[in-house]
């Protein structure tokens, strides 16, 4: 795999700085659609507590490499679309949370 997507991956999955855990897991090579490509499950997760009520917050989508075993592609394409899904989680679970706290408030109020 390219050193630099392996590093973004890593990266991402280690960073603390942000609201939420990371889980970053590779799954079976049978699951991926082209062989010596990599598929991975990129996971934001949070364990919301708001008045005594628990809501788990899990963002969840797959990531496919299609450029990390072909000389005729550039790899640096897989860290472009990497990149745009990391945006898209991040972007996503902001939303997830503010709709959870939005629904408890409501809740609050009846």
């Amino acid at each position: 795999m390219n050193e630099e997507l392996n590093n973004r991956i890593q990266d991402w999955q280690d960073d603390n700085t942000n609201l939420g855990r990371n889980n970053v897991t590779q799954l079976n090579r049978s699951n991926s659609i082209v062989e010596g490509e990599f598929t991975f499950r990129l996971e934001k997760l949070l364990d919301l507590n708001v008045y005594e009520t628990k809501i788990p917050i899990r963002v969840t989508r797959i990531f496919q490499t299609f450029a990390q075993n072909n000389e005729n592609a550039n790899s640096h394409g897989d860290i472009h679309r990497f990149d745009q899904l990391i945006e898209n989680i991040e972007r996503d679970f902001l939303d997830e949370i503010s709709s959870a706290i939005d629904e408890l408030l409501l809740q609050a109020e009846n």
